[in-house]
């Protein structure tokens, strides 16, 4: 956990290359190298599986990008939707946030994320969708996402 700062050249080349690339890949990367440094990982009972369908129902059937789910027993506890920084607007902030609310429901998850570039913002749902209380900056407020995800991280028990 020490090397989890922005000082460090691989999380600093993450980072920038998620804020200037139009390729959600570089999103996608930033996020699956860095859940498994919070704890996310098999060492402590999770799995990170990507574009996982959440139905086969229909002829667009749902995918989430990223999929954190306990191993033994298959729950999901997390979904992170990650779009390029080209979806920085207010249009596809909102779009996206509708989009895993979908996912979150259909995986009867309670926690996601949705990452657009080097920004974040977190969702939770308990009876209904609680939207971002703030936009994260991975720039910015790198110390605050990993507290973040460390705090979700230590909430978590094997389900």
């Amino acid at each position: 956990m020490d090397q989890l700062t922005l000082s460090n050249a691989t999380i600093r080349a993450l980072v920038l290359a998620a804020s200037s690339s139009d390729d959600e890949s570089e999103v996608f990367c930033l996020w699956n190298c860095v859940l498994p440094l919070v704890g996310l990982d098999v060492p402590h009972g999770y799995s990170i599986t990507a574009e996982k369908r959440l139905d086969n129902r229909g002829k667009k059937s749902s995918r989430a990008d990223l999929i954190v789910r306990v191993i033994l027993s298959g729950v999901i506890v997390m979904i992170v939707e990650c779009k390029s920084i080209a979806h920085d607007n207010l249009i596809d902030w909102n779009t996206t946030e509708e989009q895993l609310n979908e996912y979150l429901q259909k995986a009867h998850c309670r926690n996601g994320v949705i990452a657009i570039g080097h920004k974040c913002k977190f969702y939770h749902i308990s009876d209904r969708f609680v939207p971002h209380e703030r936009e994260y900056d991975w720039i910015r407020d790198f110390p605050d996402i990993i507290e973040r995800l460390v705090s979700f991280t230590r909430t978590l028990s094997f389900q």
